[in-house]
């Protein structure tokens, strides 16, 4: 993983500025791995030696740079929390959405949108041809 610059920061700042619409801006250390995922760090961080303890991974997965867009984690829409391309989906959506299951729109959006279901953000999806495909990890999906 590598450690971003904050030219490199901001440019993601200002993608999450024009996608979602909101003035986001990173406090944390933020990391990209070779798949264009993005994890935070706490600048607590850089005060843990780490020569003498095994680290399997580091800080919190917020996102991936996909088509130059981002597609946030649930995690990470928790965080930005958009007013743009936000999808609001019913209660009885709610549990096929966290199922793994696509939903279909009637809205005439493009790209990544963050669906919210009232004041619950359940993460981001790609709108494709009046459907809502879904991007909930396998093993983070209610069987």
């Amino acid at each position: 993983m590598e450690v971003l610059n904050r030219k490199e920061i901001k440019r993601i700042e200002e993608v999450i500025r024009e996608q979602f619409g909101v003035d986001f801006e990173f406090k944390d250390i933020v990391l990209k791995n070779k798949e264009d995922k993005l994890f935070l760090l706490s600048n607590d961080f850089k005060n843990v030696s780490v020569e003498k303890i095994r680290v399997n991974s580091l800080g919190l997965f917020f996102g991936r740079i996909q088509d130059g867009m981002v597609r946030l984690s649930i995690e990470g829409s928790q965080l930005v929390k958009g007013d743009k391309n936000v999808i609001e989906i019913k209660d009885e959506e709610v549990k096929k959405w966290l199922m793994g299951e696509e939903l279909k729109t009637e809205q005439d959006l493009k790209g990544f949108v963050i669906i919210k279901n009232k004041e619950d953000y359940l993460g981001c999806g790609g709108v494709k041809e009046g459907r809502i495909l879904n991007y909930v990890a396998k093993d983070r999906r209610i069987k």
